[in-house]
C-alpha cells in the first residue's frame, strides 16, 4: 500500500523502445519466476532488433521522412551495441521460445501501417494468438 492506495493489478505500458523494454522485462520475470504483470499495453513496439531487410515494412521505410532506415539502425546500434545480441529474447522478444511466450500476460498492441517495424508486431501478435494469449 502506497499513499493509502492498495495496488491489486500491475499493467505495464510502453511506446516504441518502451514496448520492447516491457516485453523483454516480462520475459525476464517469467524466466526468473518473479511476479509477472497482469497485462501489457504496447504502442508501436519493437520486437525484433535485427532490422531484416526482407521485411516489407522495413523496405517501405528506406526513405521514410520521420524514421528512415539509416536512423532506425543508428538507434538500434546505440541501444544494443553488438548486433549479435539482437538474437537474445531479452533484447528481441520475437525470438523468445514458445515456453516463455505462453506464460506472457494478456497483451494489447497498437501498430501503425507506416511503422518501419510493423511486420514484427504482426509476427509477435500471430505467435501470441497461436498460443491463445490474445
Amino acid at each position: 500500500m502506497v499513499l493509502g492506495i492498495k495496488f491489486e493489478k500491475i499493467i505495464l505500458v510502453g511506446d516504441s523502445a518502451g514496448g520492447n523494454l516491457i516485453a523483454a522485462l516480462t520475459l525476464r520475470l517469467i524466466k526468473t519466476g518473479l511476479r509477472v504483470p497482469d497485462g501489457l499495453f504496447m504502442i508501436y513496439p519493437s520486437f525484433d532488433l535485427k532490422i531484416d531487410m526482407s521485411r516489407p515494412s522495413v523496405l517501405r521505410s528506406l526513405n521514410n521522412a520521420i524514421l528512415p532506415l539509416g536512423l532506425l539502425k543508428l538507434f538500434v546500434s546505440s541501444y544494443v551495441g553488438d548486433f549479435k545480441l539482437s538474437e537474445d529474447p531479452f533484447i528481441s522478444p520475437l525470438v523468445a521460445c514458445d515456453e516463455l511466450l505462453e506464460k506472457m500476460p494478456p497483451c494489447r498492441l497498437v501498430v501503425g501501417t507506416a511503422d518501419p517495424i510493423e511486420d514484427d508486431s504482426w509476427r509477435f501478435m500471430s505467435r501470441l494468438m497461436y498460443l491463445r494469449l490474445i
